[in-house]
Formats: C-alpha cells, structure tokens, sequence
C-alpha cells in the first residue's frame, strides 16, 4: 500500500515539530490506524520517526525525469 498522492514521499525535505530539518529516508504504514509514518534523517545529525501530519514538506524529492533531464 502506498500514501495518498501528494503526501510526504522518500526523498523529501522536510520540517519536523520541533523545528529541525531532515530528509524522509524511510516510510511504513500504521495498520490499526490508516496513518504513515516516516523515518526522517536529521540535517544536524541523527534520526526521528514521525507521523505524516506531524511534518511539513519543505522541499519534494526529484522525479526521476527531472535527474534525467
């Protein structure tokens, strides 16, 4: 099962709650509760997981046509 389009994907930049920066390296599915969450590596070093309404897209992954191009 895949998120919904338009929601956080591997690859992305994003913002966490506390206001630290990282990039999504890994993403699973919570089944008792339709949620996703994400294991995002930390710009300042380390890792955190958080659920997908907990974090702010800064900046989405490269498509793979816009590397190729």
């Amino acid at each position: 099962m895949l998120p919904p389009q338009g929601r956080i994907a591997v690859g992305d930049r994003v913002r966490v709650p506390d206001g630290r920066t990282g990039r999504v390296i890994r993403e699973r599915l919570v089944y008792s509760n339709g949620a996703w969450q994400y294991l995002v590596v930390l710009d300042s070093g380390g890792a955190v997981e958080h659920l997908d309404y907990e974090l702010r897209r800064i900046e989405a992954a490269a498509s793979p046509e816009a590397r190729e191009g």
